[in-house]
This record gives C-alpha cells, sequence and structure tokens, in this order.
C-alpha cells in the first residue's frame, strides 16, 4: 500500500523512496498518486533494458532536501569552471551513462509505451491466473497474495513445502530448460506479457 507507507513517511517529516525493479514495466505506478519522492529502477527486468541501464525520479521536494555527494562532470551546468549543480535531477548524476546500452534500451521502452502499461498489467494478471489455479489443482502452497488484485503482480511464489524438494524441482525444470528463479528457500515464477499459455501450461505439466 505505497500510498499508506507515503502517509506515515510525510507524518514523520522523512522522504518516501521506493525500489520500483519489481514492478515498473509490469504494474502502473503513479508517483504522484501514490506520494512517491523517489523511484530508482534498474531496466534489466521489466523494463526490457540491458544491465548497466536504470532510472533515478526525485521530485523537487526531495531534490531541495538532498545534497549530492559524489556529483559527476554532468551534474553541474559548467563544471570546469564552478560547481553549480542543475536545478533538476541530473545534479545526483554520479558519472558517465552507457549511451550505447541506453540507445539501445529505447528500443524496449518504446515497445512497452506501444502497448501500454495497463495492457501489460492485464497481460501479466491473466498469465498468472493460469499459473495459480494450476498450482492449486496440483497442491502446491502458495506464498503471495491472489485474492485481491491490487495485492497481486507478476510474481508468483510457491513451495512444495520443504527447501528440499523446492530445489529438486528447480533443478528438475532446470534440465528441461524451464527457467524459474529459486530464492529464500521458494520457488518464483514471473511471466513477462510477451509469454504465452502454451510455455505456461509447459510449466505446469513439468512440475
Amino acid at each position: 500500500d505505497l500510498k499508506r507507507l507515503s502517509q506515515i513517511a510525510k507524518k514523520h517529516k522523512a522522504l518516501f523512496l521506493v525500489d520500483g525493479i519489481q514492478a515498473a514495466g509490469a504494474v502502473p505506478i503513479d508517483v504522484e498518486a501514490d506520494g512517491i519522492d523517489i523511484l530508482s529502477s534498474a531496466g534489466f527486468k521489466w523494463l526490457l533494458g540491458l544491465p548497466g541501464t536504470g532510472f533515478l525520479y526525485i521530485n523537487k521536494d526531495a531534490q531541495n532536501k538532498i545534497k549530492p555527494l559524489l556529483p559527476g562532470m554532468f551534474a553541474a551546468e559548467n563544471s570546469f569552471t564552478q560547481l553549480k549543480f542543475y536545478d533538476d535531477a541530473r545534479r545526483f548524476e554520479t558519472g558517465t551513462i552507457p549511451y550505447s546500452l541506453f540507445h539501445a534500451w529505447t528500443a524496449g521502452l518504446d515497445l512497452l509505451q506501444e502497448i501500454g502499461i495497463e495492457n501489460i498489467h492485464k497481460r501479466v494478471l491473466y498469465l498468472t491466473d493460469l499459473l495459480i489455479e494450476g498450482l492449486k489443482e496440483k497442491g502446491y502452497e502458495l506464498l503471495t497474495p491472489t485474492e485481491k488484485e491490487e495485492e497481486r503482480s507478476a510474481i508468483l511464489v510457491f513451495s512444495l513445502g520443504s527447501r528440499q524438494k523446492n530445489k529438486e524441482l528447480y533443478k528438475s525444470l532446470l534440465a528441461k530448460n524451464i527457467i524459474i528463479t529459486y530464492r529464500g528457500d521458494s520457488l518464483r515464477v514471473s511471466p513477462s506479457f510477451y509469454n504465452t499459455e502454451t510455455e505456461i501450461e509447459t510449466f505446469l505439466q513439468a512440475i
């Protein structure tokens, strides 16, 4: 509940910073409606970027409260003559960005914008619905919220009930070239909008 957390932060005169890497590109995020002061994310997950890409959003209020500690040469209007920071988020740039990676990333971002975040969100919820139904039928324990749509995401965590069984299933799937994630003694599957119903069925049959 980002809005509620934001209200708590503001009550204590704290800035509200959100790590969006598990949501940006799959779940709609409204920084103004949710009261987010700072939002950061890598680009290589749902945002279809490459390792080394990412972004930082920081609103004006937060910009005025935070002093750059490691400013790079592009954080100031003319860093060779005086350290006069830009009057925007550029002041927090610590060095030269990997331009080739960011240029390539624009192709992924263009695709996301063309499809639309609302359509992407509906698609991943539909695919996770198929997973939820299949996992329940097979008797697996679901560890992520599944009842309320506002608590859902594109990430689904499940378990066979023991670390050993989870690890064995993970290795079995890996041997079949079915890639999921083994984290914290549980299993995580997170379909993206480009995954297909056939791939979901293949996964469910394999477990």
